[in-house]
């Protein structure tokens, strides 16, 4: 790796170094310019967090094009993705003379409510002398949305929010787990700034950068979190793209020989697909994806679909699904939300087309 050198015997290098310097990773080459996706994620922030964000945002990506993509989106509470952001975040915390800067995250959010991260509610770790279970979770959602895409979930309401509260004298929390989570829904989710939001994925988004500077002493001021829905804002680029014939993804999408390398070249690839004979590809249990697309249901759960040799996106788990491999069918499939990017196709709308560079996963 690119720190090598520095784990050699004897070589001194502290966590504040190291996420200083992952920090002046250049961007990788790329076939398009960077900028559509940097004022796409600072439209998006300004729209969320505020004008003055969203332009911090955009200084942020221009001066380092560096984002950890590690996490799962939600309200960022699982001690593994926050305690991520925290690493990468180190040498801003740590930087007294720049209160202003950001934190940029792109989390995924095409993955289900039930994913590990717990994007259903609040994740509440446990040191081990005090109590036998490690964690502890705490649902804001109806057992319903567990298949429902973290992307695509609606929001929760201030009767949600409500009825968790009356739940917490008969649960089985610690005293001090109840003291959290009543701090946390009655200051941080009963607010209007997360209660307001159109979707679940736009709460996440609020919850966590008013959660993000109560995790600080009094001592430090943190920079400003903005944690946007990565699989979002590859649609809305994906999109664009499919109407430019100079793009990335209109090349992977439409030139056949590309598609067939690319078809080929991750078959068998976790989170895409197995290829068959010719361009038929459809999905396939053990590989636990989809190819290109995923499709999306009524409830917003998502399908995995394959490529019939016609052309069309099809679907062994939905039959009456059949999508024409076109661009101005895909952007409207696209605009209705009936289908949503696959692993691949998000990570090269946001990172391979334009050179972004993403630490800690997809």
């Amino acid at each position: 790796g690119p720190f090598a050198g520095d784990c050699a015997p004897g070589a001194s290098v502290t966590l504040g170094d190291i996420s200083r310097r992952v920090r002046d990773v250049p961007p990788a080459p790329a076939p398009q310019a960077g900028h559509d996706l940097v004022a796409l994620a600072a439209g998006e922030a300004a729209r969320l967090l505020g004008a003055k964000t969203g332009r911090a945002l955009a200084r942020a990506l221009e001066e380092s094009f560096v984002v950890t993509t590690a996490n799962h989106h939600g309200l960022d509470t699982h001690p593994e993705f926050l305690q991520g952001v925290i690493v990468f975040a180190l040498d801003r915390l740590l930087d007294a003379a720049n209160p202003a800067g950001v934190v940029p995250v792109l989390s995924t959010g095409e993955v289900p409510m039930s994913n590990m991260a717990f994007p259903q509610g609040i994740f509440l770790g446990r040191p081990k002398a005090e109590a036998s279970t490690a964690y502890h979770r705490f649902s804001l959602f109806k057992p319903k949305s567990r298949k429902t895409l973290v992307s695509l979930q609606q929001p929760f309401t201030a009767d949600d929010v409500a009825c968790a509260g009356k739940s917490l004298a008969a649960s089985p929390f610690l005293p001090f787990e109840r003291e959290i989570l009543r701090v946390l829904l009655d200051e941080i989710c009963g607010q209007e700034a997360v209660l307001g939001q159109a979707s679940y994925a736009d709460q996440a988004t609020v919850f966590n950068a008013l959660l993000w500077p109560r995790l600080f002493g009094d001592a430090i001021k943190p920079p400003h979190l903005v944690e946007l829905d990565k699989a979002e804002l590859a649609r809305k680029l994906i999109i664009k793209d499919l109407s430019d014939e100079h793009s990335l993804i209109h090349a992977l999408l439409f030139q056949p020989k590309i598609r067939r390398a690319l078809l080929a070249a991750l078959s068998g690839t976790l989170g895409c697909w197995r290829c068959q004979a010719g361009d038929m590809n459809i999905w396939s249990e053990p590989v636990q994806g989809t190819v290109l697309f995923w499709g999306v249901d009524d409830q917003g759960r998502a399908f995995g679909l394959g490529l019939a040799e016609d052309g069309h996106l099809v679907s062994k788990a939905q039959p009456q699904f059949r999508l024409s491999l076109n661009p101005a069918d895909l952007s409207a499939a696209l605009e209705r939300k009936r289908i949503w990017p696959g692993l691949y196709l998000s990570s090269a709308a946001i990172a391979i087309a334009c050179g972004l560079v993403c630490c800690g996963g997809t």
